[in-house]
């Protein structure tokens, strides 16, 4: 601001020039302009579910090997949030007030498996697995809602060592829709699962993102805890590849999973 006229200047530091804007331009394109206005906003959209499946399978024998057909019916009652901040709210204030944009509800989805053990190969397992079928959804505070798409995923499992030790690969069969725009999740892993006794095994094992590479490669871990009548199982996440947030740095992908089986 000189002599009461403002003058609005972009310096471009890859020619290291200094270009004359006018007003326009320097409300449209401007940082600082959007800050001032806070015409720009970081989007926050969540949701939160727990899953509650009953579930039920049954064995045929066939010539070919054994063929086993299940499916699940679960309860998911969930939360979502929907809201705007200002993009230079401090880190510690985003989460701040999400009550106000708070929706509770609850949905149903429905799971289907099957798995095919050859008669040939006792030792082998194939398993394809189709999860939220009916496409569950979740209302958002502004009138929306989030769907859950369904999945595909197609597994491979190995018993060894008098069925200690299980070897595993599976992939996703599509690439899955999360709430981040134009952004996918289309995961291949593998891993081992030890269970020297009935009452307890450890298992570990890495995943990939195929279809985004910023994630890195996600390790993943496991322990179950119980007879088949209950049992305590937790898991967890963890991705090579680091970001930072409030300062520190923080893993691009993380997860923990608790869950109790009743299996009879």
């Amino acid at each position: 601001d000189i002599d009461n006229a403002t003058y609005y200047v972009e310096y471009d530091p890859s020619s290291d020039t200094f270009t004359a804007r006018d007003q326009a331009y320097y409300t449209s394109f401007s940082i600082e302009s959007a800050l001032d206005s806070q015409t720009t906003t970081l989007k926050q959209l969540g949701l939160a579910y727990l899953e509650i499946p009953f579930a039920y399978g049954q064995k045929f024998e066939t010539r070919f090997g054994g063929l086993s057909l299940g499916g699940a019916i679960k309860i998911m009652p969930g939360r979502t949030y929907d809201f705007s901040r200002a993009i230079d709210t401090e880190s510690g204030d985003v989460t701040e007030d999400l009550e106000d944009y708070e929706v509770s509800g609850t949905a149903w989805g429905g799971d289907a498996g099957v798995l095919f053990t050859p008669s040939q190969a006792e030792d082998l397992s194939l398993g394809l697995v189709l999860k939220n079928i009916n496409t569950p959804e979740f209302d958002l505070l502004n009138g929306g809602s989030i769907e859950i798409e369904p999945q595909v995923r197609l597994g491979i499992a190995y018993e060894m060592m008098d069925d200690r030790l299980t070897l595993a690969l599976d992939a996703d069969l599509t690439g899955n829709d999360v709430l981040i725009p134009n952004y996918q999740a289309q995961y291949v892993g593998g891993g081992v699962n030890y269970h020297p006794v009935d009452w307890f095994s450890l298992r570990g094992g890495l995943m990939k993102n195929i279809q985004q590479s910023d994630e890195g490669t996600v390790l993943t871990a496991g322990l179950a805890i119980g007879s088949k009548w209950f049992q305590i199982d937790i898991a967890g996440q963890y991705s090579l590849e680091t970001g930072e947030f409030d300062g520190k740095d923080v893993p691009r992908y993380g997860r923990v999973q608790l869950a109790f089986l009743s299996k009879w």
